[in-house]
């Protein structure tokens, strides 16, 4: 069969041009073409899905990010101690992984100013009555550190030792790092090095060193005030986990 073909008029030399057209042949599909389709259909569809799930996390992240960044940088809480209700300002320093908490005096327990520091695994209490510091080690986030603060839960007890020496400035600084250094600035800072199970070398009440300096002033806590503290004494205050510590050390004084 011979291929079609299409008679057109010349302009000028009055004969006909005969112009032959290529055959036409049936399409087939070569074999893999509609796997190489659907291949095709599949990664815009996979394209399509990623870019969707990107978009999602984007989404939550964006509203992670805000709701950090709007999160409360400072609040008020309590917490109670033998039925009194001890209220407590914390401040939180997100960007260091710190919280502040500060108290004033309520009873037994003492005016101070904690900090917890996440990075380093401490905790510090300043007892402003005293002037002195106590390091001490620290567990868990600091997210639970601040859902723990707004339970506002009731307070336990637990009774340490701490050194009876302070720790040496250079020390503090390498060990506890900036924050704490400066949180202590010029305060003596103590380890507590332990738990007080109980027992006899565990005093039962801080009143065993109190002295009426006016009717016995030979004693050796009356010729030095700085001296309070040499026998066990007893010690007061609020920390991030709601533990109300009784410290009893003893501190060597002239």
């Amino acid at each position: 069969m011979s291929p079609p073909t299409v008679e057109l008029q010349g302009k000028d030399s009055g004969s006909d041009i005969k112009v032959v057209f290529p055959p036409s042949y049936p399409v087939v599909e070569q074999p893999g073409a509609k796997k190489s389709k659907n291949k095709k259909y599949c990664l815009i569809a996979a394209s399509v899905i990623s870019a969707a799930v990107v978009i999602t996390l984007g989404a939550i992240g964006s509203v992670a990010l805000y709701q950090h960044m709007n999160r409360p940088q400072e609040f008020t809480t309590e917490t109670n101690h033998n039925g009194q209700k001890v209220p407590e300002h914390a401040r939180v320093d997100y960007e260091n992984n710190l919280i502040y908490v500060n108290n004033s005096r309520y009873g037994e327990v003492l005016a101070g100013n904690n900090l917890h520091d996440y990075n380093r695994k401490l905790t510090v209490f300043k007892d402003v009555a005293n002037k002195a510091c106590y390091l001490d080690t620290l567990d868990g986030s600091l997210y639970e550190g601040v859902e723990s603060l707004n339970k506002k839960a009731d307070a336990s007890e637990r009774r340490v030792r701490v050194s009876p020496e302070p720790i040496d400035d250079e020390i503090l600084q390498k060990f506890a790092g900036e924050h704490i250094a400066e949180h202590c600035n010029t305060l003596p800072t103590y380890w507590v090095l332990e738990d007080i199970k109980g027992g006899d070398d565990a005093p039962k009440s801080g009143s065993e060193i109190q002295v009426d300096c006016k009717t016995d002033n030979s004693n050796p806590l009356c010729r030095d005030k700085r001296a309070i503290y040499q026998y066990w004494y007893k010690i007061i205050w609020l920390t991030n986990h709601k533990y109300v510590i009784i410290f009893y050390w003893r501190r060597i004084g002239k």
